[in-house]
């Protein structure tokens, strides 16, 4: 990797779960199938448990989990279609 890819902007995709949560194990993998379509380097993957981490979770305005969030900003606070998360994606990957 060029130092110049080190400086390329990232997209940061959050799961907000809990656990035992089944819709939250349905969001996970819609999550990650959606990036390895997308398949950018500049993404990022990331689970946090709203339970161990729930000052965050507030600080978001999450209700309930499942959640989706990017760059810290909670986008989806249920689960979308798979076509409204990619594009959101992209969206934010033409942003960078």
């Amino acid at each position: 990797m060029s130092r110049s890819d080190n400086r390329r902007a990232k997209v940061t995709v959050e799961v907000l779960t809990a656990a035992g949560c089944w819709r939250c194990r349905r969001t996970q993998t819609l999550v990650k199938d959606a990036i390895a379509e997308i398949n950018d380097n500049r993404l990022l993957y990331r689970e946090i448990n709203i339970l161990d981490d729930i000052d965050y979770a507030v600080q978001l305005g999450l209700i309930s989990a499942p959640g989706i969030a990017v760059n810290s900003e909670l986008v989806f606070p249920a689960r979308p279609s798979k076509a409204k998360l990619m594009r959101l994606i992209r969206d934010r990957l033409a942003e960078c």
